[in-house]
């Protein structure tokens, strides 16, 4: 990871697109990854979806395939 690095995520319902998450984050001065001195975490991003009521698939894809990060979801009732 350079100073700074940006990533988009694309959130679907079925085959409907939620949306498309563009992210730009930095290292993180704090943060490591035990046991892993390779991999650099960035500095936290949010981003809010809103899901319609009822029963869903959610998927989650990262836009560019080269790339990895790491996620986190909550749900919020």
């Amino acid at each position: 990871m350079g100073p700074e690095e940006s990533f988009r995520i694309r959130v679907k319902s079925g085959r409907k697109v939620l949306g498309t998450y563009y992210m730009s984050t930095e290292r993180s001065s704090d943060s490591t990854v035990k046991d892993q001195p390779y991999k650099v975490p960035g500095k936290w991003r949010t981003c809010e979806v809103t899901i319609p009521t009822g029963k869903h698939v959610i998927s989650v894809e990262l836009v560019e395939k080269e790339k990895s990060v790491l996620t986190r979801f909550q749900e919020y009732k």
